[in-house]
């Protein structure tokens, strides 16, 4: 989780585990490591909202996860944007997230030298019928 002002200055920044993958450990987890980030910065005044990033592909409005990756698969059992916006009293913003780092970079990195740029993203491949992906998942 990441804490960022309007500048795009990055505040605070938290790693948190999913120790629990149920709809309320997930939530639990996002609701304490949100006050830690706070708690971390003096003056951080209020909130414009929550933007959420998350690997798969999600249908319309309400982000309605398609085969989401593990451990968080119970979240595509919900619609995220309505239930984090009532856990967390802000609206939630939400996109998938090789488009959420293309923004980023088009905001903050090489887009701040280059009007036009590729972002690729790549997460794995195919290769002989079966998936390989990182080593990480």
């Amino acid at each position: 989780m990441a804490l960022v002002d309007f500048s795009g200055s990055l505040l605070a920044v938290s790693e948190v585990a999913l120790t629990d993958a149920t709809l309320c450990g997930v939530l639990t987890r996002l609701q304490a490591a949100d006050a830690t980030l706070l708690a971390c910065v003096d003056a951080a005044g209020t909130r414009l909202g929550i933007g959420m990033a998350m690997s798969g592909f999600f249908t319309g409005e309400d982000a309605f996860f398609i085969n989401p990756p593990e451990p968080p698969r119970v979240l595509g059992r919900i619609a995220l944007c309505p239930w984090l916006a009532e856990a967390f009293g802000q609206p939630v913003w939400m996109d998938d997230d090789g488009s959420v780092a293309a923004a980023g970079e088009a905001m903050l990195g090489v887009g701040q030298r280059h009007r036009d740029f590729a972002y690729l993203f790549l997460r794995g491949c195919l290769h002989n019928y079966t998936i390989a992906s990182s080593p990480d998942d």
